[in-house]
């Protein structure tokens, strides 16, 4: 499977004085193709010659989704399981889960309503008639608070007042085309959406003059001091620069303002940066894993143009700032990370 027979070169043992095309001659063998042997005397035997791929025999889940609630399966590959943690409360007798598969078929359906109070088998068959199952169990989550607390700390890609002087008029995320579109609320919106017994209250703080001066005094973000979060997304480092970084002890400035941030209990979440920085990035994922807290890369979501907000601001430095589908891609990186750590508390 897979081979292209549009160039394949054979070699051809014959009798006979000379066999027409050559051996050694590529040919395509899209249709058949014939050969003509002569003989020393002159006579001719024509032979046709076919070449047949392969049936593919690939036959995985790659994707196992479901969309209400928002929730993405985990697929162990080797041992043809896939487990779906969903919200406490969540009825689980009618769901239609959105399914991708190498293969020709799969049996249940995609998107078909199946009931998964008890581990439902799932079955890929490969274009060679050849099969795979998966055993898909959904489990429910414990009962979360009625109400967590998230603290948003970031700079300008999480909120920005308006600067007319740059053309910005939004009081939000810079560059999301309104507030409901920036990445804190497709975040909020989503957990909403999917933890219905729980609601989620959250606070911005924006530390430009801590990137950009990391002895700036830590009690200037007052509004921290007695919030408590139950969840910190630490969301920053665009703005820090990288030699400065690297001569002032990133590491351990970062560290101080995290834990300044939070206390005892709270989970923490660490991105990586929008603008893909190969040092800071690394400073912020060692940070984040060396103190038990959560880590999310963002290489993939800044490496994409379509997610610049280029050619709809003049300013070159709001241009540099996520969209609204980088917004997106943000949001929904975090979302699932959250919901690993509230399934799994």
């Amino acid at each position: 499977f897979g081979t292209a027979v549009t160039s394949l070169t054979p070699s051809i043992t014959h009798t006979g004085a000379a066999i027409d095309p050559d051996t050694g001659a590529a040919r395509d063998f899209t249709n058949p193709v014939t050969y003509t042997v002569i003989a020393a005397d002159g006579t001719k035997r024509f032979y046709t010659v076919t070449v047949i791929v392969a049936p593919d025999t690939a036959k995985e889940i790659t994707s196992f989704h479901l969309s209400c609630p928002e929730v993405t399966g985990a697929i162990d590959d080797l041992k043809h399981l896939i487990t779906v943690y969903v919200p406490f409360g969540t009825a689980v007798t009618s769901l239609a889960p959105t399914i991708t598969h190498t293969g020709a078929s799969i049996i249940p359906l995609s998107s078909s309503v199946q009931d998964f109070s008890s581990p439902v088998t799932y079955t890929v068959t490969a274009a060679d008639g050849s099969t795979l199952s998966y055993t898909v169990s959904v489990k429910i989550a414990n009962a979360l608070p009625t109400k967590l607390k998230i603290l948003f700390v970031g700079n300008s890609i999480t909120h920005h007042e308006p600067s007319p002087e740059l053309g910005w008029y939004g009081d939000w995320g810079m560059a999301a085309s309104s507030k409901e579109n920036d990445y804190v609320h497709i975040l909020i919106s989503k957990l909403s959406d999917c933890f219905l017994s729980t609601s989620f209250a959250y606070q911005e703080e924006t530390v430009v003059s801590w990137e950009n001066n990391f002895s700036t005094s830590l009690y200037v973000f007052q509004d921290i001091i007695n919030y408590c979060p139950d969840i910190c997304i630490v969301r920053l480092g665009e703005n820090v620069d990288e030699e400065y970084a690297k001569n002032n002890n990133y590491y351990s400035e970062l560290t101080k303002l995290i834990t300044f941030c939070i206390d005892s209990s709270t989970k923490v979440i660490v991105t990586g940066n929008f603008h893909p920085s190969f040092y800071k990035d690394s400073i912020q994922q060692s940070v984040a894993l060396d103190n038990g807290w959560h880590y999310v890369d963002f290489k993939h979501i800044g490496a994409d143009p379509a997610n610049y907000a280029y050619g709809l601001f003049s300013d070159p430095a709001v241009a540099s700032h996520p969209s609204d589908a980088g917004m997106k891609e943000m949001a929904l990186s975090i979302y699932y990370k959250i919901q690993e750590i509230l399934f799994n508390q």
